[in-house]
């Protein structure tokens, strides 16, 4: 329940504070006086978009400030679900900023908008003008009439099934278009990945063979400068190992004079035997090398094939051309898992498709067993208000294809006039007539669910007369369940309210601004006789006033 209402430089509206209570409160006042502009404040509350151009002063920040009373709306959960403090009261703030950026708070929390409109829905029900057109449509009318039929439970649980099954669907189609790509690619794939597999290649392999390749063509040179090197090192007479040798005889017999020549006869010894071991070692290498003609042009024709399969695929290394072999390999595999995925994927759309008859098939039975109740009882409240001749039928049709409203569809048809043609509510109806359909729909739902603060903006479009009055009527008796704020321009239904607020303007030399109060009961006569006689309040207007009023 709505219990208090804070706006701040919204619009016309500079500063207003203002107290909501239970039961049936009415909004009355001039045209222009802000009445809307109160309906738009509030609508930021549950969520709607925000505009700067709402700011009243372009330099200060607009805010709007509600606090509802929600312990009997069984909305723990929400809270849990959001990391939100839960309280029996709950305060919701909307604030616009100049740059125009949008913030919402549910608790003094931060708090996106889509989950403060999810809060705002079940806190509120506003109805304006735009929701009276929204009738006209079958996904609005399939969801009251679910609302009438206590089957939104089932609804959802049928929407969360529907929605996987649909996602499931959709993937099994890319799946089936990916195996048919695939089908079409495979031949070529298992073509390209053939001819690498059976080259046997392995890593830095080009590389390893080039190197091996350099030294087969060189041979020759190779040999030679290593017989050299042997030679030089280990001649007998010349060699550099021979004349170090004499070196290191003709200064050993100084070891004893210094440390100094002992150290030099040590470092010329270790000289002479690395030398001789490099020596040994490139007549080793001499022995090693040979002219191959044979392992050269194997290596040639090895090379050969890895360029050109580098050339082929526009790859630099053998590397390369394994990732691309691995790559084709996960292809192949991936092409021939895609039939058994695709098989799982068909029998969980199985699975799902049967589940969803079933719920279907439920959902089709309950709304039948409560159509000819529900057109019942809109039929007795549109005659009440005023259209005794008026039809009401709800046209229910099933087929066995799955919708995301089960296997079924619904038209709401109308006529106004008796022996008049049933038509779809959009052809039959004029504004007035709709704005009743919608009220009487409206107040057959409240009567059987819970629901939020019920508002109504434009409820009593094109009636006038008795008419208002039993529009009065029916709304006073919603009231009795839920807290229901009505903006009328009707005095016959002004007078049924438990509470009567007064939306004004004041204007100076500057500026005009809207304001609210809560009006007294004399107060209420006043207006409502204001409301009566249009212009100059007259005595007869004044004392229909008091008899709208004891009727309350």
């Amino acid at each position: 329940m709505l219990k208090h209402l804070s706006v701040t430089n919204y619009a016309l509206i500079e500063k207003l504070e203002i107290g909501f209570d239970k039961g049936f409160s009415v909004i009355t006042g001039e045209t222009g006086a802000g009445k809307s502009i109160l309906l738009g404040a509030l609508s930021l509350i549950i969520g709607n978009r925000a505009e700067v151009k709402v700011l009243s002063n372009k330099e200060k920040k607009c805010i709007v400030e509600a606090t509802f009373k929600i312990d009997s709306y069984s909305l723990e959960l929400f809270f849990q679900k959001y990391e939100l403090d839960y309280d029996s009261v709950c305060i919701i703030r909307r604030e616009i900023l100049p740059s125009g950026k949008s913030r919402g708070f549910i608790n003094d929390t931060p708090v996106r908008l889509p989950i403060m409109k999810e809060l705002g829905s079940h806190l509120m029900n506003v109805h304006s003008q735009h929701q009276t057109l929204e009738l006209n449509t079958g996904e609005f009318q399939i969801h009251v009439f679910d609302s009438f039929s206590k089957t939104l439970n089932l609804v959802s649980e049928y929407s969360c099934s529907y929605k996987k099954y649909k996602c499931l669907e959709l993937e099994c189609n890319d799946l089936l278009a990916e195996e048919n790509k695939a089908r079409q690619e495979q031949d070529f794939l298992q073509f390209q990945f053939n001819e690498l597999e059976s080259a046997c290649l392995l890593e830095n392999e080009f590389q390893e063979l080039e190197k091996e390749r350099d030294v087969l063509n060189n041979s020759s040179l190779i040999k030679e400068k290593l017989f050299c090197l042997d030679q030089t090192l280990s001649d007998e007479e010349n060699g550099v190992v021979s004349v170090l040798t004499t070196g290191l005889s003709a200064i050993q017999s100084l070891e004893s004079f210094s440390d100094e020549y002992k150290d030099l006869i040590t470092r010329l010894d270790s000289a002479c035997i690395e030398l001789k071991d490099i020596a040994f070692e490139a007549d080793r290498l001499v022995e090693e090398v040979t002219l191959d003609p044979n392992r050269l042009q194997e290596i040639e024709d090895r090379l050969d094939v890895i360029y050109r399969l580098m050339q082929k695929h526009r790859v630099n290394s053998v590397n390369e051309l394994l990732a691309l072999q691995k790559d084709l390999e996960s292809k192949i595999d991936k092409y021939s898992s895609l039939e058994d995925e695709i098989e799982k994927i068909k029998n969980q759309l199985n699975t799902l498709q049967a589940e969803l008859q079933q719920k279907a098939g439920v959902l089709s039975k309950q709304r039948r067993d409560n159509l000819l109740l529900f057109q019942k009882e809109i039929q007795e409240i549109i005659r009440e208000l005023g259209m005794p001749n008026a039809l009401f039928l709800v046209d229910l049709s099933t087929d066995d294809r799955l919708t995301v409203n089960g296997f079924d569809s619904i038209k709401f048809k109308f006529t106004a006039n008796k022996g008049g043609e049933l038509l779809e509510l959009s052809k039959a109806a004029s504004g007035g007539e709709l704005s009743r359909v919608m009220l009487a729909i409206k107040s057959l739902i409240a009567s059987s669910n819970v629901m939020p603060t019920i508002i109504f903006d434009e409820i009593d479009t094109g009636i006038s007369g008795e008419v208002a009055g039993k529009v009065g009527n029916i709304l006073s008796k919603m009231s009795k369940k839920h807290q229901l704020i009505t903006i009328t321009h009707l005095p016959q239904i002004a007078g049924k309210g438990n509470h009567h607020y007064w939306v004004y303007k004041k204007t100076d030399d500057h500026s005009t601004k809207s304001n609210i109060r809560l009006l007294t009961k004399e107060e209420r006569v006043t207006e409502l006789a204001k409301m009566l006689s249009n212009e100059k309040i007259t005595e007869s207007a004044i004392e229909a006033a008091r008899e709208l009023l004891t009727f309350n």
